[in-house]
C-alpha cells in the first residue's frame, strides 16, 4: 500500500526524490573541483551550445546511479540524449530528465551560478530537483 503524505507526495515519490538527491550529490564535489580549474570546451551544435568533459562525466555518473536504482526507467539527458529502460520492453512509466551542469556558460566563465537539474515524469507525479 502506498501512503500519501500531507503535501501530496507518496512513499514511492519520496524514494525517487532520495535517488535524485543521491545522484546530484555524487557529482557535486567533482563539479566544484572542476569549477576552480581550466576546462576544455567543445561546442555541440553551435558556439552557443558549449559542453565540457565535466558535463559529460557528471551525466554518465548520474545515469549510472539512476539506471541502477530504477532500471525500469527511461533517462533523457542534456549530453547523451534519451535511453530506454534496461530491464523492460516498451514505454517506460518513469522517465528521468537530467542536465548535469545547467549554466555551462557560467561554469566556463567562472561565474558561480550553476546547478545540477533533474526531474522525473511518472512514479507518483511529476517532480524536479535542483542542486545549486
Amino acid at each position: 500500500m502506498t501512503h500519501t503524505h500531507h503535501d501530496g507526495a507518496t512513499d514511492d515519490s519520496l524514494g525517487l526524490a532520495r535517488i535524485a538527491r543521491r545522484a546530484a550529490e555524487a557529482v557535486a564535489d567533482d563539479i566544484r573541483q572542476a569549477f576552480t580549474e581550466t576546462v576544455e570546451v567543445e561546442h555541440k551544435t553551435s558556439e552557443f551550445d558549449p559542453v565540457t568533459e565535466v558535463d559529460r562525466s557528471s551525466e554518465r555518473r548520474i545515469r549510472e546511479i539512476l539506471a541502477e536504482a530504477t532500471p525500469h526507467a527511461a533517462i533523457a539527458g542534456e549530453e547523451f540524449g534519451a535511453t530506454e529502460p534496461t530491464d523492460s520492453v516498451g514505454s517506460a512509466s518513469l522517465r528521468w530528465h537530467i542536465d548535469p551542469i545547467d549554466g555551462t556558460h557560467n561554469f566556463i566563465a567562472g561565474i558561480p551560478y550553476i546547478s545540477t537539474v533533474g526531474g522525473r515524469r511518472g512514479g507518483g507525479g511529476d517532480r524536479g530537483r535542483c542542486s545549486a
